[in-house]
């Protein structure tokens, strides 16, 4: 079956609509993995936007899509289902 019901719209941002720090992203990681991620730090590149967050009116109003899973839930599902995948 298909995902989402048709629409005239082609290309949604599935997100939360709630900007999260790449610090704050690298915090909740290591939650779920139980164990602290320190990342390797560059200088910024020029374009670098300082921070972004993803619309998801356009998904919202096409379909009446929301989110229903915060970041830290997300995680831990994916983190699961990476685990349950054969070696």
């Amino acid at each position: 079956g298909a995902v989402l019901r048709p629409s005239r719209e082609r290309v949604f941002n599935v997100a939360s609509g709630q900007g999260t720090s790449v610090r704050g992203l690298l915090d909740a990681m290591g939650e779920v993995l139980g164990r602290t991620i320190e990342p390797d730090r560059a200088p910024s590149l020029p374009g670098d936007e300082p921070s972004c967050v993803l619309d998801v009116r356009r998904i919202r109003k096409a379909v009446g899509w929301r989110p229903t899973v915060d970041l830290r839930e997300g995680l831990r599902r994916t983190w699961a289902w990476i685990q349950s995948l054969p070696s």
